[in-house]
């Protein structure tokens, strides 16, 4: 039978090793928790957590470019009143976008112009 000073001796080795085990688990995923945050698109969707975009904006918006108004396009850095309302032409016309380099289609946006929002965009 084990005495009460080593039975308190095991338990504070087992305390000290929990407190051990969980700060080490706190340093490794404050760093992860950092890369990733919680995003909303801008038609209200929950998107879930996605790695943040590089630029580190607190408030990341995503736009879908098969759903979003000309206004909501507008949002997009490079995109004014005419690019927007050709992107809803051109969906309109087309259809659904299949992907952001579809966008390259449309007058008015280059490869440069893409560039500044492709992260920002959801198809």
């Amino acid at each position: 039978m084990l005495d009460k000073e080593l039975i308190k001796h095991y338990l504070r080795q087992l305390i000290s090793g929990l407190i051990t085990a969980a700060f080490a688990a706190a340093v490794l995923l404050v760093p992860l928790v950092k890369e990733q945050r919680l995003n909303r698109r801008i038609d209200g969707d929950y998107t879930g957590i996605i790695p943040a975009p590089e630029n580190n904006v607190d408030d990341v918006v995503y736009i879908n470019i098969n759903t979003a108004s000309e206004h909501q396009l507008q949002r997009l850095h490079g995109i004014g009143e005419t690019t927007a309302r050709a992107v809803v032409k051109y969906r309109e016309t087309h259809g659904e976008f299949k992907s952001a380099d579809e966008l390259l289609n449309v007058k008015g946006i280059g490869e440069k112009t893409l560039e500044k929002f492709r992260d920002r965009i959801i198809v």
